[in-house]
This record gives structure tokens, sequence and C-alpha cells, in this order.
């Protein structure tokens, strides 16, 4: 619980969920067993709950406390860290108004376009463990679909948190095979229910590679199953850049960027000074690592009386709608062309004209 607590922000969801589950999953099971009048449970007491010792519960509160208070205060030098850990969950209740706001039904439709296969075995394992379960099916299955729920009901919603659905569906499709194989005595039924196995462990194949390999970077979201369809239907959740595992990836425009710093540095007798005035930048800072001086303002920068901006560095990053306030601008050219660098952010490159004399004087 302290490295939850202490690793992950969703920690405040995820326990809750987890023991209510144990408690459906626990009363599911007592009623199972009540009907089917095979084994009568005992009456629940108190005194029949397994409490930790005393010195264990204290050892555990220690550790929880000391891996937080740890953590949180960065090695107790950010004491003011401590208190916002605990602010945090609100963060979640603040952001009705982000670009991340999405649907209830958002993880719903990336379950029916990505992950199919694990979907069907996940409602077949889910059906068997209705009829006749053990608790710690009983327990997975309430563990996805509060998940799901509660996921869903939040506002905030990105694709990596799908992740906390897809484990306990994917102990439930074991679960289904499984049970499949243990009550198929039949050679020739074993073999379908092999075949049908082998089946969706190739659709599984065939997702992953398209999804990690091939379309890693895809921002349309192509890959999956009834990507055309909803396309044609007009369904908003399968529009381009709603419904996917790749959310604002980075382009691979940004290739042909870095190669024209690359170009136009090697013009110089040292690497140039570059300014980025766009707000959004990463993950250039990771790719112009090397550059000595390198500035992420995120704002245009302010200009002298002739046009000149009152910086001294050779190479302007802008964005595309920031070239109005390069207009007048002296000393510059401006890239023909516009990169990509995701989704609705086109960076443009100013060049000083004179960097190539002004570096080998400098030198």
């Amino acid at each position: 619980l302290g490295l939850l607590f202490a690793t992950k922000e969703t920690a405040i969801i995820a326990i809750p969920i987890l023991v209510l589950a144990a408690a459906l999953a626990t009363i599911a099971d007592r009623i199972s067993r009540v009907m089917r009048r095979d084994e009568i449970p005992e009456p629940w007491s108190l005194s029949s709950i397994r409490w930790p010792t005393r010195d264990h519960a204290v050892a555990g509160i220690v550790i929880f406390l000391f891996l937080n208070l740890t953590l949180y205060s960065s090695f107790f030098t950010n004491p003011t860290g401590v208190i916002d850990a605990v602010r945090s969950p609100w963060r979640w209740t603040m952001r009705s108004g982000s670009e991340h706001v999405k649907s209830f039904w958002y993880y719903g439709a990336i379950l029916i376009k990505l992950e199919l296969p694990l979907l069907l075995a996940a409602l077949t394992g889910g059906l068997l463990i209705l009829r006749r379960g053990a608790r710690f099916h009983l327990f997975v299955g309430a563990w996805a679909c509060g998940n799901l729920l509660a996921y869903s009901m939040i506002g905030y919603k990105t694709p990596w948190l799908i992740i906390n659905m897809l484990i306990p569906m994917a102990i439930l499709g074991g679960h289904a095979v499984q049970r499949t194989f243990d009550r198929v005595s039949s050679p020739g039924l074993r073999l379908i229910a092999l075949l049908a196995v082998l089946a969706l462990l190739a659709s599984f194949a065939h997702l992953t590679r398209e999804v990690n390999l091939s379309h890693y970077d895809d921002n349309r979201n192509l890959v999956g199953f009834f990507s055309e369809y909803g396309r044609e239907l007009g369904l908003p959740l399968y529009r381009d850049e709603l419904v996917g595992y790749v959310y604002a990836q980075t382009d691979r425009d940004l290739g042909n960027l870095l190669k024209l710093i690359e170009k136009e540095s090697s013009a110089t007798a040292k690497k140039p000074a570059i300014y980025v005035a766009s707000p959004d930048y990463w993950p250039l800072p990771w790719y112009l690592r090397d550059y000595d001086r390198i500035d992420f303002s995120g704002r245009r920068p302010m200009f002298e009386p002739d046009g000149n901006p009152g910086i001294g560095h050779q190479i302007i990053i802008a964005r595309n709608d920031q070239l109005g306030d390069f207009a007048n601008a002296t000393g510059f050219r401006v890239s023909p062309t516009s990169y990509n660098l995701r989704p609705g952010v086109l960076l443009v490159l100013l060049v000083r004209e004179n960097s190539t004399s002004e570096s080998e004087t400098n030198q």
C-alpha cells in the first residue's frame, strides 16, 4: 500500500474498488453456497476475522508513512510535497474543462476497437463465474467491472489508464479457457476449443504487431476493429484521434525539422544558440540536448527598435500561428515548410541570415 500510494495517483481509485470487490465477492460466495446447500457457511462475526497482531499493524503503518513521507518530501527536502500529495485527488475534480475530457463510453469503445478478443474472452469468463465461480474469480470479475465503471464515470480520460481494466480481464479470459478445457472431455470438442483459443491468440498477435510496430505513431488510429464502419456512420467515438492507444504521438515529421537544424548548424563554426518560442515543444528538450545554448521560453522574444529580436540566438523555433509575431522581424529567414510536432501543432524554423559570419567572427 505504501508503494502504491507513493507511485500512483490512481491509488485513491484503486483501493476502494479492490476493497468493494473483495466484499462483494465474499457476499456472493456465501449466497451461492447457501443456495446450493452443499456447504452452509458459518455466520459472520467479528471474532471470526483474522485481524493482524498489534506488532504487524504498527509495522505496516510505520512502513506506509515512511515510504510516503520520504518520497513525497523528495527525501525530506520539500516538506510541502506531502501536503500536495494529500491535495492531489481534488485535481481530478477540477479537470472538467480539459481537452482530455471524454465521454462515458470512451474506454468501452477502445475495448471494442482494440481489445475485442480479450473482451470476448473476459465476458465468457464472467458468465461462467456468475453461474458458479470461486470467491477469487468473483473478486476478479467485480474488480474488472468496478474499474471500467469508475474510470468511465471520471470525465478526465487518457488511453493508458485502460491497463487497469485489461489486467483483471486477462485473468477472466484465462479462467474461461481453463474452465472450458476442464469441462470438455471429447477429443473432438477439445480440438475445436483449442482452435478457438489459437484464433484468439492469432488476433491478439496481429493487433499487438499493428499497434506496437506498424502503426505506433498513427495519430489517426486506423488500427483495430470496426474503424471503417464507425467512420462511415460518423460515430464521434470512432473519429480520428479519439479512440486508440496512439494519443498525441510525436510525428515522424519532427525528424525533418531536426535534420534542418543540423544542416544549419553544420554551416557554422560552432553549434548555434537556439530560442524556442513555441509553447508546445516536448520532446525537443531531449532531441536538442547536445546544444550548449538553448532557451525554452514558450513565447515570442522582445524586439529591438530596428525589428531585430532582442536575443543573440541564431535559430528560432516557433509555432506556425506565431508567424504573425515575426512579421516585422529583420535579419531572419523563415523555413518554407512547416513541420508536424504532433496533431494540430506545426513548427517553423527562423534562421538568422548572418548567422554564419557572426559565428565565424565569434570563433
